[in-house]
């Protein structure tokens, strides 16, 4: 569900969306729905009848996923927060990272700059804005998933971690500028860094 979830008069009463009547067709608004026709009183979001929550998505979906990002340049603010966090994270503890984390061969102030890495979830993605969302209809099932794994047992780092599983787009992507967003900055307290 997206922006109409956000206009009062899609309720009838708290957190009920109000049903349109079996009687009661929707307006054929024509070839364009205006800003206007979408927010007067009878309008598209005065009632709902079936498929009329989703039909605001893109088709197909995952094209909006690709569309929901945070919408800034690394250079003026990477972790500004985005649409969809849980399902569409912005920077991820990646599996190399986490890796040399849990590796304590390694001396400590590797794994600690390792664990204050964040990769670009959607890495992979190359090209234009259109053959960005194309290749993610494509290529979704690729992206890496965020899975909690536990931490190594050493008071530098939470016990447990969220880390992206290994991603098949951008799997052999260098780390770029554009792929590795940067360090989370200042050390938080122990219970904050996950």
């Amino acid at each position: 569900m997206t922006w109409p979830m956000r206009h009062p008069s899609l309720y009838c009463a708290r957190f009920r969306i109000r049903p349109r009547a079996p009687n009661n067709p929707e307006t054929d608004y024509g070839h364009q729905l205006t800003p206007a026709a979408v927010n007067q009183s009878d309008g598209p979001l005065a009632a709902s009848g079936p498929g009329d929550i989703t039909r605001w998505m893109a088709v197909p979906w995952q094209t909006d996923t690709a569309s929901c990002r945070a919408g800034y340049e690394p250079e003026y603010d990477p972790y500004l927060p985005t649409f969809w966090p849980a399902r569409v994270p912005n920077h991820v503890l990646a599996q190399k990272d986490y890796e040399t984390v849990m590796n304590r061969n390694l001396p400590l102030p590797e794994r600690m700059l390792a664990f204050a890495t964040r990769s670009a979830w959607y890495r992979g993605l190359e090209g234009a804005y259109v053959d960005q969302i194309n290749q993610m209809i494509v290529d979704f099932s690729k992206l890496g998933v965020v899975e909690q794994r536990p931490g190594p047992g050493d008071p530098e780092f939470p016990d447990a971690m969220l880390v992206e599983s290994p991603p098949g787009i951008g799997l052999t992507a260098p780390r770029e500028k554009n792929n590795v967003i940067g360090h989370v900055g200042k050390r938080r307290r122990h219970s904050d860094r996950r």
